[in-house]
């Protein structure tokens, strides 16, 4: 037989026919081996201490912070919840007491203002006269009131705005 101007014998195309088939027969037996031998390792790499597999815990893991997430937002909604209501509870506590007509020097007489955070709320008057206390409660909104506040009134109001404020710069 020719070949590219040579003479080769067909004994020696199956001689070396048979060496590329032994050598590939090699490389793929080589290649299995080393392909069990990753595959081992890769299995002891993906098992815990426990010897459970990795990627269980890893699928629990992320089942858990999917709940975990779904728990933070379900708070989440309560907190904003309780933020708005919040806004409306008495925050702001002022307390003036008075000797309301001069009568006698142990001021029996007191003004209560309870306020929230935006200065809406009532201001009770309770006024001692001659043995008996006549009370008067007045709304405020925004720390106005449409009827006409004492002095004593105005007073527990900004008592009550005043403490407030002094207890916000400490936190």
């Amino acid at each position: 037989m020719n070949i590219l101007g040579n003479d080769v014998s067909t004994t020696l195309i199956l001689t070396y026919a048979i060496y590329i088939s032994v050598l590939s027969i090699l490389i793929a037996i080589v290649s299995v081996v080393v392909a069990a031998r990753t595959n081992g390792k890769l299995k002891r790499v993906l098992k815990d201490k426990a010897g459970k597999d990795i990627t269980e815990s890893i699928v629990s893991y992320y089942k858990k912070c999917n709940e975990i997430a779904g728990y933070f937002k379900s708070y989440e909604e309560k907190i904003n919840y309780l933020e708005r209501q919040d806004s409306a509870c008495v925050k702001k506590i002022g307390l003036v007491k008075y000797d309301a007509f001069h009568e006698n020097k142990s001021k029996l007489s007191f003004a209560v203002a309870l306020l929230d955070e935006r200065d809406t709320g009532f201001v009770l008057n309770g006024m001692y006269v001659r043995g008996q206390t006549v009370t008067y409660l007045k709304p405020v909104v925004e720390g106005l009131s449409d009827y006409e506040l004492t002095e004593e009134e105005i007073e527990a109001i900004n008592s009550a705005r005043m403490q407030y404020e002094e207890k916000m710069k400490q936190k």
